[in-house]
């Protein structure tokens, strides 16, 4: 079969994927109906509440609401659409972002079954984060996987100019607190790169300059100031933020857990293989800055499927080897293992299909 036959096949299957996950339930979840009341609030008297008005804790109420942005959004669509606009917004939100982790990770490669069992596992490792109907920190998601797809671009001999990043911080800050982390990735980048004697100056500027950009929105410095509180609330009894269990609980989050353990024993294989000079050290430095936070809290899982999405299949071949392919026993393993990784997903979406579909 023809690449571009590969490629289109490839794709609808990720798509099929993507939309038997994304509509088998849509639980409301609570925060939907807090960011929908403050956007009614800006739709009806055009000004900002003086905090987060809605907020079920008493001492955020004279603090800014950092994620306006997705509440006006959200009551838009709602306005519009009713419930099936935030059922489709779900979906469409993360068609992208699997979209372009895809585009990071897989460059020029031609499509393979191990890279489509490889990426139905990462978007189960996604699916916490896209469950419930709907909430903000989709927009993190998306954007986040942007410059993730930016950065390999670049790897690539590609430049992305830096005002994109300063324009999409900027979208970025008012739609939810998840900016941190764009910041984040642009500091962690910056020090690899002067570690590594690459060019450290521009991440460098584009940190400064995305931190600058956090500032235009309504509220000033004020959104800082929310945002490091939203950071450093103690969260009891909400599984999302505590680290995820690896005992009693061990049927949590799936996905995370076999990607997670994928990778880890991938990368000892490589680093074991080619020694820690001949591998791609930027790649699995970051590898493991995100597989820390993933363990520090189950909220982190999801962009550790993002980083490991784009970047694992630049360190890992997703191919059998020659030695392989040719002594039969081994290659007729290799075909089981192939149709394994494939079918299963697909059938499992068959499965759960057709849901709830769109509806709230």
């Amino acid at each position: 079969m023809s690449t571009p036959w590969v490629r289109f096949f490839f794709w609808v299957y990720l798509f099929f994927l993507v939309w038997a996950a994304a509509t088998v339930t849509n639980p409301a979840d609570p925060d939907l109906w807090h960011r929908l009341a403050v956007g009614e609030f800006l739709w009806q008297t055009g000004h900002f509440p003086p905090g987060d008005a809605f907020s079920y804790l008493s001492d955020y109420k004279q603090v800014a609401d950092h994620e306006w942005g997705s509440a006006l959004a959200f009551y838009t669509l709602w306005h519009w659409g009713g419930g099936i606009a935030i059922v489709a917004t779900k979906l469409v939100t993360l068609t992208v972002t699997l979209a372009l982790v895809v585009w990071a990770g897989m460059h020029d490669r031609r499509p393979t079954m191990l890279l489509g069992g490889f990426y139905a596992l990462v978007l189960l490792a996604l699916l916490p984060s896209f469950q419930s109907t709907l909430r903000c920190m989709v927009f993190t998601h998306i954007l986040f996987a942007l410059w993730v797809c930016w950065f390999q671009r670049e790897r690539q001999g590609r430049p992305v100019p830096t005002f994109l990043y300063v324009l999409t911080m900027i979208v970025w800050a008012n739609l939810h607190g998840g900016f941190v982390v764009g910041l984040g990735w642009l500091l962690v980048v910056t020090v690899i790169e002067w570690g590594h004697q690459g060019s450290w100056k521009k991440w460098a500027i584009r940190s400064g300059l995305c931190a600058l950009a956090t500032l235009i929105n309504p509220f000033g410095w004020q959104l800082w100031i929310a945002t490091g509180r939203a950071l450093l609330t103690t969260r009891r009894g909400f599984n999302e933020w505590a680290p995820v269990s690896w005992g009693s609980d061990a049927l949590n989050y799936p996905g995370f857990k076999l990607l997670f353990l994928g990778v880890l024993v991938a990368l000892a294989i490589q680093i074991y293989r080619k020694g820690w000079q001949r591998i791609d050290r930027p790649g699995v430095i970051l590898l493991g800055v995100f597989m820390v936070l993933a363990l520090i809290s189950a909220r982190h899982t999801s962009l550790f499927a993002v980083v490991a999405g784009a970047l694992a299949p630049g360190l890992f071949p997703f191919r059998w080897t020659y030695a392989l392919q040719v002594r039969p026993l081994r290659r007729l393993v290799a075909v089981g293992i192939n149709f394994a990784l494939v079918l299963v997903p697909l059938y499992t979406a068959l499965r759960i299909l057709p849901g709830a579909g769109l509806d709230l």
